[in-house]
Order: C-alpha cells, then structure tokens, then sequence
C-alpha cells in the first residue's frame, strides 16, 4: 500500500514538474518555437519598410520556393518507397541543395537574414530582413 501511493506521488510531482517548466518556457505554444497564436513573433515589430522589403523578397522567390517544397516532398517520397532509388534520391537531393543555395544567395542579395522558414534550410515563409 505505502509503496503504491509512493509511487501516485511521485508522478503527480512529476506531472507537475513537467507543467511547471512547460509554462515557463515562453514561445513554446501554438505553432512550435518562436510562434505565438498571432503567427511569428517579431514581424509586427518590422518597420514598414522593412515588412515591404520583406514581402518584395517573398514575391520574388515564390516560384524558387515552390520548387524547393516539390523536391522535398518528392525526395520524401523516393525514401519512403519500398525499395528506395538511391540514384533518384541522390538526384534530388542534389537538386534540393541547388534550389535551396538559390534562396540563399538571393536572401543574402536582397538583405534577408534570421531564421528562415521552409524547414530552416532555405530562406523562405519566415524569411525576415536585416534592420
């Protein structure tokens, strides 16, 4: 009996610990690290020049960001298969890194710094410029 309600005890405290330091660690809620409920942190505080700067660079790499999200998703794909192409993966791969130096050199171009979205790779949807 001692040793069951020992052990009740220890995984409520447990269960409240892990609360304690979840809620203590802001920028963990809705959308992952560094997103709140209204989206990305930071970009309301971006000046009007900046935000159009901003959108200027999303406008102008949209089609290079479609790609770079078609090869990923084909690249999953090919690994996921059964019997995976390694030639076909290779391939892909190389063309997703192709694609993804683009974005750099053109975020690196236009002034776009920070962390970058389309899974942290290639600058992209969270895409945010230098002040």
């Amino acid at each position: 009996m001692k040793k069951s309600i020992m052990t009740i005890a220890l995984v409520a405290c447990l269960g409240l610990l892990g609360s304690g330091i979840a809620a203590a660690r802001p920028g963990l809620g809705v959308g992952g690290p560094g997103y709140g409920i209204g989206g990305q942190q930071g970009v309301a505080q971006l000046d009007d020049a900046t935000l159009q700067q901003r959108e200027q660079f999303l406008n102008e790499t949209l089609d290079l960001r479609r790609q770079i999200n078609s090869k990923r998703t084909e690249l999953q794909a090919v690994l996921r298969a059964a019997n995976p192409d390694e030639a076909r993966a290779t391939s892909l791969s190389n063309e997703l890194f192709d694609l993804q130096e683009q974005m750099r050199q053109k975020a690196q171009t236009a002034g776009i710094s920070g962390r970058c979205g389309m899974g942290g790779g290639a600058c992209g949807g969270g895409a945010c410029v230098n002040q």
